[in-house]
């Protein structure tokens, strides 16, 4: 799927709880909701009531390796470039899951 097509897809995602997910352990307990996509920000609500911000251009840039994550190629840290890796990897999986 295009870049693009996927970052507009997460408005499907707005109002909906999403949970985190890791390779090795699947969807794990902790939630996030979904808030709102506006431009190229997304907000979300976290598990501790905090909100943060994911860029299009921070969600984009995860999206292109999460695949050689999912498939065992690259590992965890190769994610943490980003402070919102978690949430990204419980959007994509959400995303995949469900299309």
């Amino acid at each position: 799927m295009a870049q693009d097509d996927l970052w507009r897809k997460l408005d499907s995602l707005v109002g909906l709880d999403i949970r985190t997910w890791s390779r090795e352990k699947g969807e794990l307990k902790t939630q996030f909701r979904v808030l709102d996509r506006n431009g190229d920000r997304l907000r979300i609500r976290t598990g501790i009531g905090t909100e943060r911000s994911i860029t299009e251009h921070d969600f984009q840039s995860l999206s292109e390796i999460c695949l050689d994550y999912r498939n065992g190629v690259v590992g965890r840290k190769e994610l943490q470039r980003s402070v919102n890796s978690s949430y990204i990897l419980g959007l994509l999986h959400r995303l995949d899951i469900h299309s």
